[in-house]
């Protein structure tokens, strides 16, 4: 990744954050300010990040790729339901090569972590088994990703108490906060080969205000996100001077 790239990434990423936290982006720094960025600036919670895959993949060598999001356009098929709404659907003429959802997390973590580790799984695994046995199978399995902005609040942050089971629980998280179990849980759903890529970006309110976000660990920081998704978009722009898509 280039320097100019990544520091255009990087204030794309910053405005997403802001937007999260209700500070619209009503105005562009000189360092980025193109013309189609009036969707961040009017956008809801997580649409910077739409706006990020969307650089990504024009720098990665393919800008006429089409980028879907909302509304039909972004359902595709499953294996063990009729289908599934995703956030962001990425096509290369008639070749599906990805597809990405968002999740963002301000409170009620005990109540909603497991709820989003369900979702994350049932939609990968459902758009998985569509190109391993179903009707997209003679077709190569895209790029899956998951992005979640999750806030650090005291809640968060907190070690739990686990109660007793009796088979136990899994050392990576016993006793530990919610940001760790979402760190874990993100890392395990690229390590398995669920999804391809995962970002889990965590701010307070104070500096999230400001765009500030850290990461909890390397691989699933936005960075370890882009890489992957540059790389299977740089592969599938060679791909296509070779193959041009139908």
């Amino acid at each position: 990744m280039s320097d100019d790239s990544a520091q255009v990434y990087d204030v794309i990423i910053r405005h997403a954050v802001k937007a999260f936290w209700g500070n619209p982006v009503r105005e562009f720094t000189e360092e980025f300010d193109q013309s189609d960025n009036k969707e961040i600036r009017r956008g809801k919670t997580m649409d910077g990040f739409c706006h990020l895959i969307k650089e990504v993949i024009r720098r990665n060598g393919l800008p006429e790729a089409e980028v879907l999001t909302g509304g039909t356009a972004t359902t595709l098929p499953g294996y063990f339901r009729p289908a599934k709404r995703w956030d962001v659907v990425i096509y290369n003429g008639n070749r599906l090569i990805g597809a990405v959802e968002f999740k963002s997390m301000r409170g009620s973590f005990g109540k909603n972590i497991n709820n989003r580790g369900e979702e994350a799984l049932g939609s990968a695994i459902d758009l998985s088994y569509v190109f391993e046995y179903g009707t997209l199978k003679e077709q190569p399995k895209p790029f899956i990703g998951y992005i979640i902005l999750a806030a650090l609040t005291d809640e968060s942050t907190r070690p739990q108490r686990d109660k007793k089971i009796r088979l136990g629980v899994d050392e990576e998280f016993k006793d530990a906060s919610y940001e760790k179990r979402y760190a874990t849980m993100c890392t395990r759903l690229v390590k398995s080969g669920i999804y391809s890529a995962t970002a889990l970006l965590c701010c307070d309110r104070r500096r999230g205000y400001s765009g500030h976000y850290q990461a909890t660990n390397k691989a699933t920081s936005i960075e370890a996100f882009i890489k992957v998704l540059g790389e299977r978009i740089a592969k599938e722009a060679r791909l296509s001077k070779r193959h041009p898509p139908r």
